[in-house]
C-alpha cells in the first residue's frame, strides 16, 4: 500500500487512563483513510495531520457499546451527549488539535454514574482541499472588565476551548500580583463559558471564581482562556 502523507499521528500514550482502571483506547486507520480515534473519560490526545489538514466526519461522547473503554460502571449503553459535533468540528482545517474526553467539554454529563468515551471520525486532507479554519483567542483577566466576544452579523459563537487558571509567567502580567507563583493550575472547560456563549451573536463573560465553578488554585491570580470561531 502506497504511503499516505495525509496520515493522522497519535501519541499513544495519552490514551491511558489517568487512573489505570482500564485498558488504553485506540486509534484504528481504515484503508480509504478514515480514522476513528476512542478515549477514555478522563484521558486526552492531540490530533495531527501530517502535511494536511483535519476533517472530522463524526463524534460522540457517552457510551453506545460496553466492550468500548471496560470498566465497572458501564450498565447504560444509550447515552449520547448533544452538540458533541458541534464541538469536536472546531478541530476541521487545522493540522493539530487537542481534545478531552470530559463531560464538561459538552456542556453536561448525558448519563452520570457511566463511564464514557469520546468516539472521532475523521479524514486528513490535502491542504488544498480544505481551507484552513481561524481560531479567535482571547485572555480575560481575573476581576477585570471582560470584553465581549462579537461575531459578525450572520455569524454565530462556537466554543472549542476554555481554561481558568494560570498556566505562564506572562498572560495578565501587569496585573498580576508580584506573590503569584503558582503557574501550573488550570480548570478545564468551565460549563459557564459554554452556555454562556454558545450559539450566540455576541456574549459577556466575566472571569471570577463564583461563575467558574470555584477556584482552582486559591492565592494564585488566574485568567480565562477562550477559543472559539464564528460560524454562518
Amino acid at each position: 500500500m502506497a504511503h499516505n502523507p495525509y496520515q493522522l499521528e497519535v501519541d499513544q500514550d495519552v490514551y491511558l487512563d489517568p487512573h489505570k482502571l482500564v485498558l488504553p483506547s485506540h486509534c484504528m486507520r481504515s484503508a480509504t483513510g478514515k480514522v476513528v480515534v476512542t478515549i477514555c473519560e478522563g484521558s486526552k490526545t492531540v490530533l495531527n495531520c501530517t502535511n494536511g489538514r483535519i476533517n472530522i466526519g463524526s463524534a460522540l461522547y457517552g457510551r453506545t457499546e460496553a466492550d468500548v473503554c471496560p470498566h465497572d460502571k458501564v450498565s447504560n449503553t444509550n447515552c449520547m451527549a448533544a452538540g458533541v459535533f458541534d464541538t469536536i468540528s472546531c478541530c476541521t482545517g487545522l493540522s493539530q488539535c487537542a481534545v478531552t474526553a470530559s463531560s464538561s467539554l459538552f456542556g453536561d454529563d448525558p448519563c452520570p454514574g457511566t463511564y464514557k468515551y469520546l468516539q472521532i471520525t475523521y479524514t486528513c486532507e490535502p491542504e488544498d482541499d480544505l481551507p484552513p479554519q481561524t481560531l479567535i483567542s482571547i485572555d480575560i483577566c481575573e476581576g477585570k472588565d471582560e470584553p465581549r466576544i462579537t461575531c459578525s452579523a450572520g455569524q454565530t459563537i462556537s466554543i472549542c476551548s476554555s481554561i481558568y487558571g494560570q498556566s505562564d509567567t506572562t498572560t495578565c502580567a501587569k496585573t498580576r500580583p508580584a506573590t503569584t507563583s503558582n503557574v501550573d493550575c488550570m480548570s478545564l472547560n468551565p460549563l459557564y463559558v459554554r452556555t454562556t456563549c454558545q450559539g450566540e451573536q455576541s456574549c459577556t463573560v466575566n472571569a471570577v471564581n463564583s461563575v467558574l465553578g470555584g477556584d482552582p488554585c486559591r492565592g494564585t491570580y488566574k485568567y480565562l482562556h477562550i477559543d472559539y470561531r464564528c460560524v454562518a
